[in-house]
Protein backbone atom coordinates (compact mmCIF):
# COMPACT_ATOMS: atom_id res chain seq x y z
CA UNK A 1 0.00 0.00 0.00
CA UNK A 2 2.81 2.40 0.88
CA UNK A 3 4.44 1.79 -2.50
CA UNK A 4 1.20 2.37 -4.36
CA UNK A 5 -0.34 5.32 -2.48
CA UNK A 6 1.25 8.57 -3.58
CA UNK A 7 -0.08 10.42 -0.55
CA UNK A 8 1.76 8.09 1.83
CA UNK A 9 4.91 8.49 -0.24
CA UNK A 10 4.30 12.23 -0.47
CA UNK A 11 4.46 12.68 3.30
CA UNK A 12 7.04 9.99 4.03
CA UNK A 13 9.33 10.43 7.05
CA UNK A 14 11.50 13.27 5.89
CA UNK A 15 14.81 11.84 7.09
CA UNK A 16 14.63 9.53 4.07
CA UNK A 17 14.57 10.70 0.48
CA UNK A 18 12.49 7.72 -0.58
CA UNK A 19 10.97 4.50 0.68
CA UNK A 20 13.78 2.37 -0.74
CA UNK A 21 16.27 3.82 1.73
CA UNK A 22 14.05 2.74 4.61
CA UNK A 23 13.39 -0.66 3.04
CA UNK A 24 17.15 -1.26 3.14
CA UNK A 25 17.04 -1.07 6.95
CA UNK A 26 14.01 -3.36 7.15
CA UNK A 27 15.88 -5.99 5.13
CA UNK A 28 18.94 -5.64 7.37
CA UNK A 29 16.83 -6.13 10.48
CA UNK A 30 15.13 -9.21 9.04
CA UNK A 31 18.43 -10.78 7.98
CA UNK A 32 20.07 -13.53 10.09
CA UNK A 33 21.74 -12.29 13.25
CA UNK A 34 20.77 -9.89 15.99
CA UNK A 35 19.85 -6.38 14.83
CA UNK A 36 21.60 -3.46 16.48
CA UNK A 37 19.77 -1.03 18.74
CA UNK A 38 20.11 1.66 16.09
CA UNK A 39 18.57 -0.55 13.40
CA UNK A 40 15.68 -1.35 15.73
CA UNK A 41 15.02 2.34 16.39
CA UNK A 42 15.03 3.16 12.68
CA UNK A 43 12.77 0.26 11.70
CA UNK A 44 10.30 0.49 14.59
CA UNK A 45 9.98 4.28 14.24
CA UNK A 46 9.51 4.02 10.49
CA UNK A 47 6.98 1.19 10.69
CA UNK A 48 5.07 2.96 13.46
CA UNK A 49 4.63 6.00 11.27
CA UNK A 50 3.87 3.88 8.21
CA UNK A 51 1.13 1.86 9.91
CA UNK A 52 -0.34 5.07 11.36
CA UNK A 53 -0.55 6.66 7.93
CA UNK A 54 -1.99 3.58 6.25
CA UNK A 55 -4.59 3.11 8.98
CA UNK A 56 -5.86 6.62 8.36
CA UNK A 57 -6.37 5.92 4.66
CA UNK A 58 -8.17 2.56 4.65
CA UNK A 59 -11.94 2.32 4.95
CA UNK A 60 -12.28 -1.34 5.92
CA UNK A 61 -12.71 -1.46 9.71
CA UNK A 62 -10.90 -4.77 10.15
CA UNK A 63 -7.91 -3.69 8.09
CA UNK A 64 -7.80 -0.38 9.92
CA UNK A 65 -7.82 -2.17 13.28
CA UNK A 66 -5.04 -4.50 12.15
CA UNK A 67 -2.86 -1.57 11.03
CA UNK A 68 -3.42 0.20 14.33
CA UNK A 69 -2.51 -2.89 16.34
CA UNK A 70 0.70 -3.22 14.35
CA UNK A 71 1.42 0.47 14.92
CA UNK A 72 0.98 0.12 18.68
CA UNK A 73 3.25 -2.93 18.70
CA UNK A 74 5.97 -1.01 16.85
CA UNK A 75 5.50 1.94 19.21
CA UNK A 76 5.90 -0.25 22.29
CA UNK A 77 9.03 -1.87 20.87
CA UNK A 78 10.45 1.52 19.93
CA UNK A 79 9.93 2.95 23.41
CA UNK A 80 11.51 -0.12 24.98
CA UNK A 81 14.63 0.30 22.86
CA UNK A 82 14.80 4.04 23.55
CA UNK A 83 14.66 3.45 27.29
CA UNK A 84 17.77 1.28 27.09
CA UNK A 85 19.72 3.02 24.35
CA UNK A 86 23.43 3.61 24.93
CA UNK A 87 24.64 7.02 23.80
CA UNK A 88 28.32 6.12 23.85
CA UNK A 89 28.25 4.75 20.32
CA UNK A 90 30.65 5.57 17.51
CA UNK A 91 29.33 8.10 14.99
CA UNK A 92 27.92 6.56 11.83
CA UNK A 93 24.96 7.04 9.54
CA UNK A 94 22.83 4.58 11.50
CA UNK A 95 23.28 6.69 14.64
CA UNK A 96 22.29 9.88 12.82
CA UNK A 97 19.17 8.27 11.37
CA UNK A 98 18.20 6.63 14.66
CA UNK A 99 18.63 9.75 16.80
CA UNK A 100 16.84 11.96 14.29
CA UNK A 101 13.90 9.56 14.01
CA UNK A 102 13.77 9.21 17.79
CA UNK A 103 13.60 13.01 18.05
CA UNK A 104 10.81 13.12 15.47
CA UNK A 105 8.87 10.48 17.38
CA UNK A 106 9.28 12.39 20.66
CA UNK A 107 8.08 15.56 18.93
CA UNK A 108 5.00 13.75 17.69
CA UNK A 109 4.13 12.67 21.23
CA UNK A 110 5.08 16.11 22.66
CA UNK A 111 8.11 14.96 24.68
CA UNK A 112 10.18 18.04 24.02
CA UNK A 113 13.08 17.47 26.42
CA UNK A 114 13.68 13.96 25.11
CA UNK A 115 13.42 15.19 21.52
CA UNK A 116 16.08 17.81 22.24
CA UNK A 117 18.41 15.22 23.75
CA UNK A 118 18.11 12.93 20.72
CA UNK A 119 18.43 15.64 18.07
CA UNK A 120 21.54 17.08 19.75
CA UNK A 121 23.15 13.65 19.49
CA UNK A 122 22.15 13.45 15.82
CA UNK A 123 23.61 16.90 15.12
CA UNK A 124 26.89 16.10 16.86
CA UNK A 125 27.24 12.82 14.96
CA UNK A 126 26.38 14.41 11.60
CA UNK A 127 28.97 17.13 12.09
CA UNK A 128 31.55 14.58 13.23
CA UNK A 129 30.94 12.66 10.00
CA UNK A 130 31.24 15.86 7.95
CA UNK A 131 27.71 15.83 6.56
CA UNK A 132 27.65 19.63 6.79
CA UNK A 133 30.79 20.04 4.69
CA UNK A 134 31.03 20.24 0.92
CA UNK A 135 34.35 18.38 1.17
CA UNK A 136 33.65 14.82 2.39
CA UNK A 137 35.93 13.19 4.93
CA UNK A 138 36.29 10.21 2.61
CA UNK A 139 35.39 9.50 -1.02
CA UNK A 140 31.71 8.78 -1.60
CA UNK A 141 29.36 8.30 -4.52
CA UNK A 142 26.99 11.00 -5.73
CA UNK A 143 24.08 8.92 -4.44
CA UNK A 144 25.62 8.67 -0.97
CA UNK A 145 26.39 12.40 -0.94
CA UNK A 146 22.81 13.20 -1.91
CA UNK A 147 21.55 10.96 0.89
CA UNK A 148 23.79 12.49 3.57
CA UNK A 149 22.99 16.02 2.39
CA UNK A 150 19.27 15.37 2.64
CA UNK A 151 19.70 13.77 6.06
CA UNK A 152 21.73 16.72 7.36
CA UNK A 153 19.13 19.27 6.31
CA UNK A 154 16.41 17.14 7.90
CA UNK A 155 18.11 17.14 11.30
CA UNK A 156 19.01 20.81 10.80
CA UNK A 157 15.31 21.66 10.41
CA UNK A 158 14.27 19.63 13.45
CA UNK A 159 17.06 21.02 15.63
CA UNK A 160 16.28 24.64 14.75
CA UNK A 161 12.59 24.07 15.42
CA UNK A 162 13.35 22.61 18.85
CA UNK A 163 15.96 25.23 19.74
CA UNK A 164 13.44 28.02 19.19
CA UNK A 165 10.75 26.02 20.96
CA UNK A 166 12.81 25.75 24.16
CA UNK A 167 14.43 29.18 23.87
CA UNK A 168 18.04 28.28 23.10
CA UNK A 169 20.65 29.06 20.53
CA UNK A 170 21.04 26.36 17.89
CA UNK A 171 23.92 23.88 18.01
CA UNK A 172 24.24 24.20 14.23
CA UNK A 173 25.89 27.44 13.14
CA UNK A 174 25.16 28.55 9.60
CA UNK A 175 28.72 29.76 9.00
CA UNK A 176 29.97 26.18 9.56
CA UNK A 177 27.78 24.77 6.76
CA UNK A 178 29.28 24.59 3.28
CA UNK A 179 26.90 22.16 1.55
CA UNK A 180 24.13 23.79 -0.51
CA UNK A 181 20.53 23.56 0.68
CA UNK A 182 18.19 21.16 -1.09
CA UNK A 183 16.91 22.99 -4.14
CA UNK A 184 13.30 23.26 -5.25
CA UNK A 185 12.21 21.82 -8.57
CA UNK A 186 9.01 22.13 -10.57
CA UNK A 187 9.33 18.43 -11.46
CA UNK A 188 9.06 17.14 -7.88
CA UNK A 189 6.81 14.09 -7.76
CA UNK A 190 5.86 14.39 -4.08
CA UNK A 191 4.69 17.25 -1.90
CA UNK A 192 7.50 16.62 0.59
CA UNK A 193 10.22 17.02 -2.03
CA UNK A 194 8.60 20.21 -3.29
CA UNK A 195 8.15 21.87 0.09
CA UNK A 196 11.30 20.62 1.86
CA UNK A 197 13.47 23.54 0.60
CA UNK A 198 11.07 26.01 2.22
CA UNK A 199 11.26 24.05 5.49
CA UNK A 200 15.03 24.49 5.41
CA UNK A 201 14.63 28.22 4.85
CA UNK A 202 12.11 28.39 7.70
CA UNK A 203 14.63 26.65 9.95
CA UNK A 204 17.28 29.22 9.01
CA UNK A 205 14.88 32.00 9.95
CA UNK A 206 14.02 30.30 13.23
CA UNK A 207 17.69 30.28 14.17
CA UNK A 208 18.12 33.92 13.21
CA UNK A 209 14.95 34.83 15.07
CA UNK A 210 16.38 33.73 18.39
CA UNK A 211 19.95 34.90 17.77
CA UNK A 212 18.99 38.35 16.43
CA UNK A 213 15.83 39.18 18.39
CA UNK A 214 15.50 37.20 21.63
CA UNK A 215 18.91 36.01 22.78
CA UNK A 216 20.46 37.87 25.75
CA UNK A 217 23.12 39.24 23.40
CA UNK A 218 20.57 40.63 20.94
CA UNK A 219 18.58 42.29 23.73
CA UNK A 220 21.62 44.40 24.60
CA UNK A 221 21.71 45.85 21.08
CA UNK A 222 19.93 49.02 20.06
CA UNK A 223 16.21 48.87 19.46
CA UNK A 224 16.68 50.26 15.96
CA UNK A 225 18.94 47.39 14.90
CA UNK A 226 16.54 44.78 16.27
CA UNK A 227 13.51 46.37 14.62
CA UNK A 228 15.29 46.53 11.27
CA UNK A 229 16.26 42.88 11.56
CA UNK A 230 12.71 41.95 12.60
CA UNK A 231 11.23 43.49 9.46
CA UNK A 232 13.83 41.67 7.34
CA UNK A 233 12.85 38.33 8.90
CA UNK A 234 9.15 39.14 8.51
CA UNK A 235 9.67 39.79 4.79
CA UNK A 236 11.49 36.45 4.43
CA UNK A 237 8.66 34.58 6.18
CA UNK A 238 6.06 36.20 3.92
CA UNK A 239 8.11 35.18 0.90
CA UNK A 240 8.18 31.58 2.14
CA UNK A 241 4.41 31.65 2.62
CA UNK A 242 3.96 32.84 -0.98
CA UNK A 243 6.22 30.05 -2.28
CA UNK A 244 4.38 27.38 -0.28
CA UNK A 245 1.02 28.71 -1.47
CA UNK A 246 2.20 28.34 -5.07
CA UNK A 247 3.47 24.79 -4.41
CA UNK A 248 0.15 23.84 -2.86
CA UNK A 249 -1.80 25.33 -5.77
CA UNK A 250 0.32 23.39 -8.25
CA UNK A 251 -0.16 20.07 -6.46
CA UNK A 252 -3.89 20.58 -6.00
CA UNK A 253 -4.22 21.16 -9.75
CA UNK A 254 -2.12 18.07 -10.47
CA UNK A 255 -4.18 15.90 -8.13
CA UNK A 256 -7.43 17.00 -9.73
CA UNK A 257 -10.33 14.91 -8.46
CA UNK A 258 -8.02 12.54 -6.57
CA UNK A 259 -7.38 14.80 -3.60
CA UNK A 260 -5.47 13.42 -0.57
CA UNK A 261 -7.40 11.68 2.17
CA UNK A 262 -7.14 11.49 5.95
CA UNK A 263 -4.57 13.61 7.79
CA UNK A 264 -2.68 14.34 4.57
CA UNK A 265 -5.70 16.22 3.24
CA UNK A 266 -4.89 19.18 5.47
CA UNK A 267 -1.17 18.77 6.07
CA UNK A 268 -0.22 21.88 4.12
CA UNK A 269 -2.49 23.98 6.31
CA UNK A 270 -0.19 23.23 9.23
CA UNK A 271 2.67 24.89 7.37
CA UNK A 272 0.67 28.10 7.15
CA UNK A 273 -0.17 28.00 10.86
CA UNK A 274 3.50 27.48 11.72
CA UNK A 275 4.58 30.37 9.52
CA UNK A 276 1.96 32.68 11.01
CA UNK A 277 3.07 31.68 14.50
CA UNK A 278 6.71 32.40 13.63
CA UNK A 279 5.69 35.73 12.12
CA UNK A 280 3.84 36.57 15.33
CA UNK A 281 7.02 35.99 17.33
CA UNK A 282 8.94 38.27 14.95
CA UNK A 283 6.42 41.10 15.24
CA UNK A 284 6.25 40.62 19.01
CA UNK A 285 9.81 41.96 19.22
CA UNK A 286 8.79 45.30 17.65
CA UNK A 287 7.84 48.10 20.01
CA UNK A 288 4.31 49.39 19.31
CA UNK A 289 3.67 53.02 18.43
CA UNK A 290 0.85 53.31 20.97
CA UNK A 291 2.13 54.48 24.38
CA UNK A 292 1.40 52.14 27.27
CA UNK A 293 1.18 49.06 25.05
CA UNK A 294 3.61 46.17 24.69
CA UNK A 295 2.18 44.53 21.55
CA UNK A 296 2.03 46.16 18.14
CA UNK A 297 -0.99 46.17 15.88
CA UNK A 298 0.90 44.11 13.28
CA UNK A 299 1.63 41.44 15.87
CA UNK A 300 -1.99 41.29 17.01
CA UNK A 301 -3.27 41.04 13.45
CA UNK A 302 -0.97 38.12 12.61
CA UNK A 303 -1.71 36.41 15.95
CA UNK A 304 -5.44 36.57 15.22
CA UNK A 305 -4.87 35.13 11.75
CA UNK A 306 -2.79 32.31 13.22
CA UNK A 307 -5.44 31.45 15.79
CA UNK A 308 -8.21 31.51 13.20
CA UNK A 309 -6.20 29.31 10.83
CA UNK A 310 -5.36 26.87 13.60
CA UNK A 311 -8.95 26.64 14.80
CA UNK A 312 -10.33 25.97 11.32
CA UNK A 313 -7.59 23.44 10.58
CA UNK A 314 -8.16 21.44 13.75
CA UNK A 315 -11.91 21.39 13.22
CA UNK A 316 -11.39 20.06 9.69
CA UNK A 317 -8.92 17.52 11.01
CA UNK A 318 -11.57 16.23 13.40
CA UNK A 319 -13.91 15.70 10.45
CA UNK A 320 -11.39 14.17 8.05
CA UNK A 321 -9.47 11.92 10.42
CA UNK A 322 -11.71 10.85 13.25
CA UNK A 323 -10.21 8.27 15.63
CA UNK A 324 -6.96 8.21 13.65
CA UNK A 325 -3.59 7.77 15.31
CA UNK A 326 -2.08 9.29 12.18
CA UNK A 327 -4.11 12.42 12.87
CA UNK A 328 -2.78 12.47 16.43
CA UNK A 329 0.78 12.65 15.15
CA UNK A 330 0.03 15.51 12.79
CA UNK A 331 -1.92 17.43 15.42
CA UNK A 332 0.83 17.04 18.01
CA UNK A 333 3.40 18.22 15.49
CA UNK A 334 1.37 21.36 14.76
CA UNK A 335 0.64 22.05 18.43
CA UNK A 336 4.32 21.74 19.35
CA UNK A 337 5.33 24.35 16.78
CA UNK A 338 2.43 26.63 16.19
CA UNK A 339 -0.22 27.94 18.54
CA UNK A 340 1.34 28.93 21.81
CA UNK A 341 2.94 32.25 20.80
CA UNK A 342 -0.27 33.58 19.16
CA UNK A 343 -2.34 32.32 22.10
CA UNK A 344 -0.18 33.97 24.78
CA UNK A 345 0.12 37.11 22.67
CA UNK A 346 -3.65 37.57 22.58
CA UNK A 347 -3.92 36.53 26.22
CA UNK A 348 -1.41 39.22 27.22
CA UNK A 349 -3.27 41.79 25.12
CA UNK A 350 -6.52 40.98 26.91
CA UNK A 351 -4.87 41.33 30.32
CA UNK A 352 -2.98 44.47 29.32
CA UNK A 353 -5.92 46.38 27.86
CA UNK A 354 -8.91 44.74 29.57
CA UNK A 355 -10.49 44.48 26.12
CA UNK A 356 -12.51 41.29 25.80
CA UNK A 357 -12.79 41.13 22.00
CA UNK A 358 -9.80 38.77 21.62
CA UNK A 359 -11.30 36.27 24.05
CA UNK A 360 -13.30 34.96 21.10
CA UNK A 361 -10.11 33.79 19.37
CA UNK A 362 -8.95 32.04 22.53
CA UNK A 363 -12.33 30.40 22.98
CA UNK A 364 -12.44 29.22 19.36
CA UNK A 365 -8.98 27.67 19.74
CA UNK A 366 -10.04 25.82 22.87
CA UNK A 367 -13.22 24.59 21.18
CA UNK A 368 -11.25 23.30 18.19
CA UNK A 369 -8.77 21.45 20.40
CA UNK A 370 -11.70 19.95 22.30
CA UNK A 371 -13.07 18.65 19.02
CA UNK A 372 -9.69 17.07 18.32
CA UNK A 373 -9.41 15.52 21.78
CA UNK A 374 -12.61 13.63 21.07
CA UNK A 375 -11.15 12.24 17.83
CA UNK A 376 -7.56 11.29 18.62
CA UNK A 377 -6.09 8.64 20.85
CA UNK A 378 -3.04 10.54 22.08
CA UNK A 379 -2.98 12.42 25.39
CA UNK A 380 -0.80 15.36 24.30
CA UNK A 381 -3.65 17.54 22.91
CA UNK A 382 -5.39 17.13 26.27
CA UNK A 383 -2.39 18.69 27.99
CA UNK A 384 -2.51 21.71 25.71
CA UNK A 385 -6.23 21.93 26.27
CA UNK A 386 -5.80 22.01 30.04
CA UNK A 387 -3.21 24.78 29.86
CA UNK A 388 -5.10 26.86 27.30
CA UNK A 389 -8.31 26.51 29.25
CA UNK A 390 -6.52 27.61 32.43
CA UNK A 391 -5.23 30.75 30.71
CA UNK A 392 -8.63 31.49 29.20
CA UNK A 393 -10.39 31.06 32.54
CA UNK A 394 -7.78 33.28 34.17
CA UNK A 395 -8.38 36.01 31.60
CA UNK A 396 -12.16 35.83 31.99
CA UNK A 397 -12.01 35.97 35.76
CA UNK A 398 -9.44 38.74 35.70
CA UNK A 399 -11.59 40.87 33.41
CA UNK A 400 -14.57 40.23 35.63
CA UNK A 401 -12.60 41.31 38.71
CA UNK A 402 -11.28 44.35 36.85
CA UNK A 403 -14.77 45.33 35.75
CA UNK A 404 -16.09 45.10 39.29
CA UNK A 405 -13.16 47.17 40.53
CA UNK A 406 -13.82 49.90 37.96
CA UNK A 407 -17.50 49.98 38.85
CA UNK A 408 -16.66 50.31 42.51
CA UNK A 409 -13.96 52.95 42.15
CA UNK A 410 -15.52 54.82 39.25
CA UNK A 411 -12.29 54.56 37.24
CA UNK A 412 -12.51 53.66 33.56
CA UNK A 413 -8.91 54.25 32.40
CA UNK A 414 -7.72 50.92 31.04
CA UNK A 415 -4.32 52.10 29.82
CA UNK A 416 -2.46 52.17 33.13
CA UNK A 417 1.29 51.66 32.75
CA UNK A 418 1.22 48.69 35.10
CA UNK A 419 -0.31 46.57 32.37
CA UNK A 420 2.53 46.91 29.90
CA UNK A 421 5.46 46.22 32.20
CA UNK A 422 5.23 42.47 31.76
CA UNK A 423 1.83 41.05 30.86
CA UNK A 424 3.12 37.48 30.95
CA UNK A 425 3.21 37.79 34.72
CA UNK A 426 -0.53 37.34 34.43
CA UNK A 427 -0.02 33.77 33.27
CA UNK A 428 0.72 32.43 36.70
CA UNK A 429 -2.44 30.42 36.85
CA UNK A 430 -4.12 27.57 38.12
CA UNK A 431 -4.82 25.09 40.76
CA UNK A 432 -8.45 25.09 39.67
CA UNK A 433 -7.50 23.66 36.29
CA UNK A 434 -5.49 20.79 37.70
CA UNK A 435 -2.11 22.10 36.54
CA UNK A 436 0.75 22.41 38.99
CA UNK A 437 1.27 26.16 39.31
CA UNK A 438 4.57 27.81 38.51
CA UNK A 439 6.24 30.26 40.84
CA UNK A 440 5.72 33.38 38.80
CA UNK A 441 4.86 36.96 39.74
CA UNK A 442 1.22 37.67 40.55
CA UNK A 443 -1.26 39.66 38.51
CA UNK A 444 -0.42 43.37 38.43
CA UNK A 445 -2.95 45.46 40.36
CA UNK A 446 -4.11 49.01 39.69
CA UNK A 447 -3.77 51.62 42.39
CA UNK A 448 -7.18 51.32 43.97
CA UNK A 449 -7.98 50.59 47.55
CA UNK A 450 -11.30 49.08 46.51
CA UNK A 451 -9.73 46.67 44.04
CA UNK A 452 -10.60 43.07 44.75
CA UNK A 453 -7.85 40.58 43.94
CA UNK A 454 -8.67 37.97 41.29
CA UNK A 455 -9.67 34.59 42.73
CA UNK A 456 -6.79 32.91 44.53
CA UNK A 457 -7.50 29.65 42.73
CA UNK A 458 -6.13 31.11 39.50
CA UNK A 459 -3.50 33.54 40.76
CA UNK A 460 -0.20 32.09 41.93
CA UNK A 461 1.39 34.45 44.43
CA UNK A 462 5.13 34.69 44.60
CA UNK A 463 8.04 35.94 46.62
CA UNK A 464 10.33 36.28 43.62
CA UNK A 465 12.55 39.32 43.36
CA UNK A 466 11.20 42.40 41.61
CA UNK A 467 10.85 42.55 37.86
CA UNK A 468 13.90 44.81 37.68
CA UNK A 469 16.03 42.32 39.59
CA UNK A 470 14.76 39.43 37.47
CA UNK A 471 15.56 41.26 34.24
CA UNK A 472 18.98 42.27 35.51
CA UNK A 473 19.82 38.67 36.33
CA UNK A 474 18.57 37.32 33.01
CA UNK A 475 19.80 39.90 30.53
CA UNK A 476 22.49 42.02 32.20
CA UNK A 477 22.76 45.67 33.18
CA UNK A 478 23.08 47.13 29.68
CA UNK A 479 19.53 46.31 28.60
CA UNK A 480 17.00 49.11 28.07
CA UNK A 481 13.50 48.85 29.63
CA UNK A 482 11.79 47.84 26.37
CA UNK A 483 14.31 45.06 25.76
CA UNK A 484 14.05 43.99 29.39
CA UNK A 485 10.27 43.70 29.15
CA UNK A 486 10.54 41.77 25.89
CA UNK A 487 13.11 39.41 27.37
CA UNK A 488 11.02 38.86 30.48
CA UNK A 489 7.97 38.06 28.34
CA UNK A 490 10.00 35.55 26.33
CA UNK A 491 11.41 33.99 29.50
CA UNK A 492 8.00 33.64 31.15
CA UNK A 493 6.55 32.31 27.91
CA UNK A 494 9.02 29.43 28.01
CA UNK A 495 8.35 28.87 31.68
CA UNK A 496 4.76 28.13 30.70
CA UNK A 497 5.86 25.89 27.86
CA UNK A 498 7.92 23.83 30.28
CA UNK A 499 4.74 23.02 32.16
CA UNK A 500 3.72 20.84 29.23
CA UNK A 501 6.82 18.67 29.68
CA UNK A 502 5.75 17.93 33.25
CA UNK A 503 2.19 16.84 32.42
Amino acid sequence: MAQEDRFVLGMWIYEFQNLDQFTHYVIRMCSPGLPTELEQIIVFAGLFWLFCECSSLVEDANVKKDYEEQAFLCRDNLETVLLNIRFHVGSNMDLVYAMSMAATYCLQISKISMAWMFICTAVHSAQTLGYHSAVPLQPESNEKKSQTTWLFWAIYSTERLLALRIGRSSNVRDHDITIPPVQASNNCDTYLRAVFPTWIKTAQIQGSLYDDLYSPGSLSKTEHSRVSRAYELAAEIKKIMDIEAEVQRRFIEAWGQNQPRGPNSLIWKIDRVINLSTLTLVYRSIKPNVPGRSISGECLEVARSAMSELSSTLVLFSREAKNSIGASLHVNWSLVQAPFVPFTTLFCHVIETSEASDLEYLRDCIDSIESMVACVVDAAPKNYLRLFRALYDAAVRYLDARSKSDQTSGQTDLSQPWASENPMNATAVTQASGIVPLTLPQFPQPDSGDYQQAPSSIVATSTLESQEQLSLGLFGAGVDPQSSNLGSWYYNHHQLMRMLDDM
